[in-house]
């Protein structure tokens, strides 16, 4: 498989998910879920800015709490 054909299946896949998710909110939900952005409680995942973000956000480079 080349990076084309690959870049292409991936482009359709996103697609495909696009056009499910914007049938109904449920069907975006869902997929959110799914994705392991949202808990199952409909609530945002922390890595994502939901509750307790700050304790689960990483030190960006050049940051005095970075380690590198």
């Amino acid at each position: 498989m080349t990076t084309a054909e690959r870049n292409r299946k991936i482009a359709a896949q996103i697609s495909a998910t696009t056009s499910k998710g914007l049938k109904s909110r449920k069907a975006a939900r869902d997929i959110l879920i799914a994705e392991g952005i949202y808990t199952r409680g409909g609530n945002l995942k922390a890595e994502f800015g939901g509750k307790g973000w700050r304790s689960k956000a990483t030190a960006a480079p050049g940051d005095v709490k970075h380690p590198a």
